[in-house]
């Protein structure tokens, strides 16, 4: 009779395990489907400046440092080197600001490089296996800068999906742009400095536990320009 007990309690603690693992594991898969996502991406633009400042205060304090620590022998030059002081402050102060009201060509430069973005046509987002999706993808270009642009996006979401650089649509060569960032909206992707877009053909939407598509757009068309 215990014998029995002893089963039946080892029976019902392996159906209770066994429950709650099925209920996890359903929930990892079917929980993202009706998860939504939204993410409204910008254009990429960054700009850096020069800082002018430090270098100000760099030279300021390197003047600083030629007038020595010997008080005694610098007495009879005291008054002169606080004038010539006075006199170089107010210099730098009227260099300062005529270069924020009259930007150097090195500045401007910068932030008209940083400005220039090109953009390519559009290419559509297809679903594949019943994953509905829509929207359209583009490339842009700024400066050095390679970028992955999905436009009014919308896709359903999968367990650990991500987004792919791809030659074909199996996935067998591709390059990780990252876990997708949203299922909804305007999205961007970097695009790694090492990598040649010219090389691939597709963009894809990976779910990588179960290795099956999501989606896909074809970029052949819209690679150059």
């Amino acid at each position: 009779m215990c014998y029995y007990l002893y089963m039946n309690k080892i029976w019902i603690y392996l159906i209770v395990f066994t429950t709650v693992i099925a209920v996890c594991f359903l929930w990892w898969i079917f929980y993202p489907m009706f998860r939504v996502i939204e993410v409204n991406d910008g254009l990429p633009i960054e700009i850096t400046m020069p800082d002018k400042n430090n270098q100000i205060q760099d030279i300021r304090f390197a003047n600083l440092d030629t007038y020595g620590t010997d008080k005694a022998a610098n007495n009879i030059e005291e008054e002169t080197f606080v004038a010539s002081m006075n006199t170089q402050e107010s210099t730098k102060s009227t260099e300062q600001l005529n270069d924020i009201q009259n930007p150097t060509s090195e500045i401007n430069n910068t932030i008209e490089q940083a400005n220039i973005i090109k953009e390519s046509g559009t290419t559509p987002v297809i679903g594949v296996g019943g994953h509905s999706a829509s929207g359209s993808v583009k490339i842009i270009k700024q400066g050095s800068k390679q970028y992955i642009r999905y436009q009014n996006f919308s896709t359903t979401d999968g367990p650990e999906l991500r987004v792919y650089l791809s030659r074909d649509l199996a996935a067998k060569d591709y390059v990780d742009l990252g876990l997708r960032k949203g299922t909804r909206g305007n999205i961007n992707y970097s695009i790694p400095d090492h990598i040649d877009i010219n090389d691939y053909k597709y963009v894809l939407h990976w779910c990588r536990p179960f290795r099956v598509l999501f989606n896909y757009a074809d970029i052949e068309e819209i690679k150059d320009f």
